[in-house]
């Protein structure tokens, strides 16, 4: 049915739910490269074919930085090996899961002219204005994005344009075609609009739904905070990594059961962008107990970090069901590394709320 016939609030209170199957109809060419806008290394695309994959160009001088593209590649593998060996973390739960894209292939502009040429043909027939940007690629799977309806009745309940013209410049906009959905348990209002040359954008990429507009909506709060818990804790006792600058956004993918139908897709909670990590390792002799609950409790408080996360003070019910997450996988995943006698989860979220009152937050 489409969404102009229903009420854009009911419609994405059913389409945004953790597990909801929705339709989701092919918008581009198989084939198609379409750049998608600017990371903190690069410039990302994403290309239609079988299978669909993302592809990040690195900024021409970043690959001498610390963090750099190949620096953020062995970050993903970190975290995707840990989400893959702590699976049975999310076992007891159908829709309490967070997704972590198989990142596949770093290629460097060495391995130009034997292992990829094809590579550089293609983003240099199709993106000529890179051409001088030969820094290193890396491809991993496309998070898919909420399809069209989505993004029809996001338009329709935050900002209703003026005409069908105004609507369907919105919608086929490239990065908005590409809509994937933060959700903010930790902050319950914020602008919709990002800067542009012109004025304020209604973007849909990266698209902000505050806890306002998940109660709202009528969204299932708890799944949300069970997920990005039990995520954290992977993060930080099963990789080791701090979770600087990570992302949580709402997507899509076919699950296996209907890859006969091509169009029908799950609604599905992703965890990636981790360029701005560092990798923390807990058996190192230096890193005492102290050393890594600073580098984790920082790294909660920093950037969007703090959205994800429920407020302690302002939404105590909500917090505490992200602890209860949080504590359980962590120390489940301690136990098993052996690392129990060590480390205490419990102990180091004390500390955290400490610290995130300590910090104004």
């Amino acid at each position: 049915m489409s969404t102009i016939e229903v009420d854009p609030a009911i419609f994405l209170s059913g389409s945004l739910a953790l597990g909801a199957m929705i339709q989701a109809d092919p918008e581009l060419t198989p084939g198609t490269i379409l750049e998608l806008g600017e990371g903190q290394q690069g410039v990302i695309f994403r290309r239609d074919a079988q299978p669909k994959i993302a592809i990040k160009l690195e900024k021409s001088g970043n690959e001498t930085k610390p963090k750099s593209l190949r620096h953020e590649y062995a970050m993903h593998q970190n975290v995707e090996a840990a989400f893959k060996k702590h699976r049975e973390v999310f076992s007891n739960s159908k829709k309490a899961k967070v997704y972590v894209p198989s990142v596949s292939t770093l290629v460097s502009p060495r391995t130009e002219e034997t292992e990829f040429p094809q590579v550089w043909k293609s983003i240099d027939e199709n993106f000529p204005q890179y051409l001088d940007a030969r820094g290193n690629i890396v491809f991993m799977d496309l998070i898919d994005p909420l399809p069209k309806d989505v993004r029809r009745a996001l338009v329709a309940y935050y900002n209703p344009p003026d005409s069908e013209e105004v609507r369907d410049a919105i919608l086929h906009t490239p990065s908005n075609m590409h809509c994937l959905i933060r959700p903010y348990l930790g902050r319950e209002t914020g602008p919709l609009f990002q800067p542009g040359p012109a004025g304020p954008v209604f973007t849909m990429r990266n698209f902000p739904l505050y806890l306002s507009s998940i109660l709202d909506l009528q969204l299932d709060t708890i799944t949300f905070a069970i997920a990005i818990g039990r995520a954290f804790a992977i993060m930080h006792w099963g990789a080791g990594m701090d979770g600087v600058g990570v992302e949580f956004a709402l997507g899509s993918a076919l699950k296996p059961a209907h890859y006969w139908n091509q169009h029908q897709r799950e609604v599905r909670l992703y965890l990636f962008d981790f360029g701005e990590c560092q990798e923390i390792d807990l058996i190192r002799e230096d890193m005492t107990p102290e050393v890594v609950y600073e580098f984790f409790k920082e790294a909660m408080v920093r950037g969007d970090n703090r959205f994800y996360i429920p407020h302690y003070s302002r939404w105590p019910e909500l917090f505490g069901v992200f602890k209860k997450a949080y504590m359980e996988a962590g120390q489940k995943i301690l136990r098993e590394g052996g690392l129990s006698g060590i480390f205490d989860v419990e102990r180091f979220l004390e500390e955290y709320e400490q610290y995130a009152k300590h910090m104004g937050f």
